[in-house]
């Protein structure tokens, strides 16, 4: 009877060619998943760049955005000056949520549907008063006036706070593919 030579389990490791075919299987099969998972979950941010010129940062009031430092917010992007202050932002999300709501509304990402100060639904006889950079329809006119006189920080936190965003049934508005691709 034959003996059959025993192999120690090492040995594999000695042939460079089965080597490298083994390291190159088991690198596709834990790498590849999560390049793909991580493509699949990237979506660019839906407002282009040149849009972006007049939008002021929701931290740093007085600087405009850049298209480069963004970030999610409820189903919208909200944009920031620069990386510190989108630091700033994540650090106080809540100081900051009337600002973001602001910029949501002033990049038309959402629109208005109702009185941000009564919860009425807005008609096109409505005045028209503007809050920050972005003009809202009002029940009546003395509420126009009364938010004329306010200053611009102010209108933004009265009318942009979590009960006026509610209020003034704001709603994402859908764009089409190729406005969203920056392409």
């Amino acid at each position: 009877m034959r003996s059959i030579p025993s192999r120690k389990p090492w040995a594999i490791f000695c042939r460079p060619s089965l080597f490298i075919v083994l390291v190159s299987i088991c690198g596709s099969i834990f790498c590849v998943p999560q390049l793909r998972c991580d493509a699949a979950q990237w979506e660019p941010p839906p407002v282009p760049a040149k849009e972006l010129k007049d939008v002021r940062c929701i931290v740093e009031a007085k600087r405009s955005v850049q298209a480069k430092f963004h970030l999610r917010f409820r189903d919208g992007w909200v944009y920031f000056s620069s990386d510190s202050a989108l630091q700033r932002y994540k650090a106080k999300k809540k100081k900051y949520s009337p600002e973001a709501n602001h910029q949501l509304v002033a990049t038309g990402q959402y629109r208005q549907r109702a009185c941000p100060l009564s919860g009425e639904a807005i008609e096109k006889d409505f005045p028209t008063v503007s809050v920050g950079d972005v003009k809202l329809r009002v029940l009546c006119s003395d509420c126009a006036a009364d938010l004329g006189k306010r200053s611009r920080e102010d209108q933004i936190r009265y009318v942009f706070d979590a009960e006026g965003f509610q209020f003034g049934d704001f709603v994402a508005v859908k764009r089409p593919k190729s406005e969203t691709s920056g392409r």
